[in-house]
């Protein structure tokens, strides 16, 4: 029968994907284990659950760059830089956040970022861990930063990029 949507000119075509039956069968309930004795098998232990790891929650910190940013390279020899940054959640507190960028953003930050720029940073936690010399595990939470604006309201020199 001819499809009334379709051209003349055009052939009909097999449909690619035949339809599915609307019921679907109830599940098969599975056969018990039995040994090459005739005993009951023991059950199996449960397959533990792997899920996909858990989402990475992006978050926005607002702060001051505290000491002077540090660059360096990963091991492979990208670009990295290093700060801290002082967020005030509330006037009394201050909570300090390590925060690492790596690559083209990284080169671009350290010609610009000095102590004391306010800044807003985008990125996502991560937890490193590392062996010290002592033989002991050291564990730190750094922001990975995926964007830094600069808070600046009026920049020094035409130069000063608002974000990167």
């Amino acid at each position: 029968m001819p499809n009334p949507e379709r051209p003349p000119y055009l052939p009909e075509l097999p449909d690619p994907w035949p339809r599915l039956p609307d019921a679907v069968p109830d599940a098969v309930a599975p056969m018990p284990l039995v040994e090459a004795d005739g005993t009951a098998a023991p059950p199996e232990p449960a397959a533990p659950e792997t899920g996909a790891p858990p989402e990475r929650t992006r978050e926005v910190v607002t702060g001051r760059v505290g000491k002077r940013p540090l660059p360096g390279r990963t091991p492979k020899g990208q670009p990295k830089l290093e700060f801290q940054l002082a967020a005030h959640p509330d006037p009394d507190t201050t909570v300090w956040h390590h925060v690492v960028c790596f690559g083209d953003k990284a080169v671009a930050l350290r010609d610009w970022l000095t102590s004391g720029e306010p800044v807003e940073v985008v990125g996502y936690r991560h937890l490193n861990e590392y062996q010290r010399r002592d033989g002991s595990t050291k564990r730190t939470d750094e922001l990975w930063a995926t964007n830094v604006r600069s808070l600046r309201p009026t920049p020094a020199d035409p130069g000063h990029p608002t974000t990167l």
